[in-house]
């Protein structure tokens, strides 16, 4: 079968429940599988929407909160009322035929919340800028943090957090930057920048894991060929102190490079030819086994999903952002072999 690129975005409560909000014709759908009563009929929620125009999350209350950018220029702000219903309101307009936003991304972390997204004016379609704002309990604060390449196209950048502060991982200058939002400051630091390899790279994929290691995993060109490359570090007060990078892959097609940590062993998941190959690593990075082919991306279309959980054991099993899996006739995550044991 084949890859079909599209991003479901998954929810599971500590009930167990999920909640499976996914795009089609344009329009935002809800599909919610109750524990106890199975699934329901699907809800449209928005419409004239894309996937790099939403972001929906969940806080430690099985709340479900995100934010949407349609067409039409408004950015509204989804939350779950009391009677358990996801409802909208708009929280600004901008002028959708001079400026587009894009990749929205929020996040509530204790009494704040941050809104991070992709500006760009249409008179200069090569540079972005990476904006945010930032809600303390009382005022909001605006900063823009940094300038984005934007060629050969636009590729999302990656959050992390740590003491309720975020970092944020970005492409500029063919190279992979950091910036890091100091609370006490409201305000966003320098950049950082992460790699220096004076390849094009067009796609990349961030996790922290609970040692507060950042690993790293993204597509570059070497000799006209996508190879995917991992490194892994931690911020310092010189910057990032990094592993050296190891080249995962052959060279091929290789996109949407994904690492996760599956309880102690991480991995790594990309597309190659529109099969799913995935290797792992069972001393944080350091070493890595010879990739493989997940015998379900022969058997069964499958797409990428971004998982968020609030179910303890998948908390203590699980540690992701995105993750490919099938789709029909039920969700199931592949690329990783739960059988393997560090």
């Amino acid at each position: 079968m084949a890859f079909i690129n599209t991003l479901h975005r998954v929810i599971r409560k500590s009930n167990k429940d999920i909640l499976n909000f996914y795009i089609s014709n344009n329009n935002l759908f809800l599909k919610e599988f109750n524990a106890k009563k199975g699934c329901n009929t699907s809800i449209k929620l928005i419409e004239n929407i894309e996937d790099y125009l939403i972001n929906i999350n969940i806080d430690s209350n099985d709340k479900v909160y995100g934010i949407a950018t349609p067409e039409n220029g408004d950015v509204l702000y989804l939350y779950t009322d009391n009677e358990n219903i996801i409802r909208e309101k708009k929280l600004f307009s901008y002028d959708s035929e001079k400026y587009s936003l894009i990749y929205p991304y929020i996040k509530k972390s204790e009494s704040t919340l941050h809104i991070i997204y992709l500006f760009q004016s249409i008179y200069n379609e090569s540079i972005y800028s990476l904006f945010s704002h930032y809600f303390d309990g009382e005022n909001w604060h605006e900063n823009n943090i940094d300038l984005v390449s934007a060629h050969p196209f636009v590729t999302p950048f990656a959050v992390t957090f740590m003491s309720n502060n975020p970092t944020v991982f970005y492409f500029k200058d063919d190279e992979i930057f950091a910036c890091s939002f100091k609370g006490n400051e409201k305000a966003w630091t320098s950049p950082t920048q992460i790699t220096n390899t004076h390849n094009k790279k067009i796609y990349f994929s961030v996790l922290q894991d609970d040692t507060n290691l950042i690993h790293i995993t993204w597509s570059e060109f070497i000799n006209e060929h996508l190879v995917v490359r991992y490194t892994n570090g931690a911020f310092n007060n010189k910057g990032f102190n990094s592993l050296k990078i190891t080249n995962i892959s052959e060279p091929s097609n290789c996109s949407y490079p994904t690492v996760a940590k599956i309880k102690d062993i991480l991995w790594n998941m990309w597309v190659q030819f529109d099969r799913l190959y995935s290797c792992y690593s069972i001393d944080n990075g350091i070493t890595w086994s010879k990739p493989s082919i997940d015998s379900k991306s022969y058997e069964e279309d499958f797409i990428r999903y971004k998982f968020l959980t609030n179910h303890a054991s998948d908390l203590s099993h699980f540690k992701v952002d995105n993750i490919f899996g099938i789709f029909n006739p039920r969700i199931s995550f592949i690329g990783f072999d739960r059988s393997i044991e560090s």
